[in-house]
């Protein structure tokens, strides 16, 4: 399936949420209002449901080494992620503890994911961005609800049908994620979508900028 047509599906699947009517084409000047309006929470939506789980086909493995940006007295070294990197679940510690945080910074005025530890270089994992072609099905319908939810009340002002919805996304990604069947990562998510850069992560409790 080409990506066009895997974002068409996941957006008729989102219209279906909001009872609207299915459309052939996403293309603004031929699709409709209700999808024009839609269209913009599309991919915000797809990140975010990436970034809830480690999912099998999205997580990546990579040893990263010292930027060699300026560090602090408790994070001595600071590594770069690729522009695609939405959370990061784990850095490795078989060869010895190691003290970390993710977090995000700018990066030639585009908001990165950085892991500063106390040691370098570091292994890591993480959740990166999928194309839309490169998504597993079971995700499509997690994606299409949370972009209804989101969507609801610019496209329809139903406030109602907004927390009903997200109420439902919760309960699909739930069986996605069983249907996944991965092990899940620790830490709180760190997201990154189409009308904002990545969001400031929290890895041991406490944000940093």
């Amino acid at each position: 399936m080409t990506a066009a047509a895997a974002q068409l599906m996941i957006a008729n699947l989102a219209l279906a949420h909001l009872g609207l009517p299915q459309v052939e084409t996403l293309a603004l000047d031929d699709t409709t209002e209700s999808a024009r309006k839609l269209i913009p929470f599309l991919a915000p939506a797809r990140d975010l449901v990436l970034a809830r789980h480690g999912w099998r086909r999205a997580m990546t493995y990579a040893t990263l080494p010292d930027s060699g940006e300026a560090g602090d007295w408790r994070f001595a070294y600071v590594h770069h992620l690729d522009a695609g990197a939405l959370r990061v679940f784990e850095v490795d510690q078989t060869c010895g503890p190691v003290m970390w945080q993710a977090g995000s910074r700018d990066q030639a005025g585009e908001e990165r994911l950085v892991v500063r530890a106390n040691s370098t270089p570091v292994k890591v994992a993480y959740v990166r961005r999928l194309g839309w072609d490169g998504l597993p099905v079971h995700i499509y319908e997690p994606i299409a609800c949370l972009a209804a939810s989101r969507g609801a009340l610019a496209i329809q002002g139903d406030e109602q049908k907004k927390q009903a919805l997200a109420r439902e996304y919760e309960r699909l990604l739930a069986a996605a994620v069983a249907q996944d069947g991965t092990e899940g990562g620790r830490g709180s998510p760190v997201i990154q979508g189409r009308l904002a850069a990545a969001r400031r992560g929290v890895v041991d409790g406490r944000p940093w900028g």
